[in-house]
């Protein structure tokens, strides 16, 4: 059963949110902990989960840029839904800007057979 978000969140959330962050500190290191403080913070704020506000915060960058969030669960495709209804203010993006940029990007994108195919158009295919 899930779980729709539909009134203020009370005090008590909020430290149930603080606790399960804090625990992700140790599973996920510093540099995450900084980003999984302050989108659970931003999402009790608003009455939106740390999904919608991802959701939210790719739509608030460009005009033309389309999240395609994948799921096999009805309530989870309601809540991806929700996202394009939470109003994010230039305070809210500047606090997840801010947060992400202490994470220390590291490693390559994509392992090198799949580097070497990045930028190529697929082989055509020959009819039988």
């Amino acid at each position: 059963m899930h779980q729709t978000v539909t009134k203020p969140v009370d005090s008590t959330h909020r430290w149930w949110v603080l606790v399960i962050v804090v625990a992700a500190q140790f599973m996920f290191g510093v540099d995450a902990f900084i980003v999984n403080v302050a989108i659970p913070t931003i999402a009790v704020d608003l009455n939106a989960t740390p999904a919608q506000i991802g959701l939210a915060w790719l739509l608030s960058q460009r005009p033309y840029i389309v999240p395609i969030p994948g799921t096999t669960k009805l309530h989870r495709l309601e809540e991806n839904i929700g996202a394009a209804k939470v109003e994010l203010t230039n305070d809210d993006l500047a606090k997840i800007d801010q947060a992400a940029s202490h994470i220390q990007i590291e490693g390559e994108r994509y392992a090198p057979a799949q580097m070497a195919m990045v930028g190529r158009e697929a082989a055509v295919k020959e009819e039988a």
